[in-house]
């Protein structure tokens, strides 16, 4: 599959994060914030972009989800 000259097969989030930055005008903060969420994602599965499957989105945010209100209530427990 081609996407904008690259083939998936053979690409990592960083270069598809690269030319999503340079085809949008984005604040640093911005940029920052979406490339720690690409790396959340990339620690959660092995596969590369053009493997990736809404179910494995699904599962991933399920399990961010779980790890803040787990992270919420430990705060809570801790400061009250």
């Amino acid at each position: 599959m081609l996407y904008k000259d690259i083939f998936m097969d053979d690409v990592s989030f960083g270069p598809l994060t690269e030319q999503y930055f340079y085809s949008k005008s984005l604040r640093p903060a911005t940029e920052w914030s979406y490339q720690k969420v690409v790396r959340s994602f990339e620690g959660f599965t092995p596969h590369n972009p053009a493997n990736i499957d809404h179910l494995t989105v699904l599962k991933w945010w399920h399990r961010v989800l779980n790890d803040q209100h787990r992270a919420t209530r430990t705060t809570y427990i801790i400061c009250h």
